[in-house]
């Protein structure tokens, strides 16, 4: 069976989606933990691991889709990610490389 480029396309969008939910998810959840400090260090450390973790997932698939493929990160969800891992946060849209 072959599929046509739109399933890939609604894909990609739905596991970036759900990639950025999880990232925005844990972040928040760390930063409950670092102002209660009513948690352990150790829930502190896998908190801050996981959300590394998502950072460089979704990192690597904006870097893949501008510098590899040229594709529009708005097309697959990715143009508002911002993440301290982003080797250039300016052009993050991609827009400026899809001339």
């Amino acid at each position: 069976m072959k599929l046509d480029d739109a399933v890939y396309k609604y894909y990609l969008c739905d596991l970036v989606t759900l990639l950025k939910e999880e990232m925005y998810k844990t972040e928040n959840k760390l930063k409950n933990l670092q102002s209660k400090l009513l948690k352990s260090k150790n829930d502190i450390i896998f908190q801050d691991g996981r959300l590394l973790a998502y950072q460089e997932v979704l990192t690597t698939m904006i870097n893949q889709a501008k510098l590899a493929f040229q594709i529009p990160l708005k097309d697959i969800n990715l143009h508002d990610v911002d993440t301290p891992l982003l080797i250039d946060n300016a052009g993050k849209n991609g827009d400026d490389l899809i001339k």
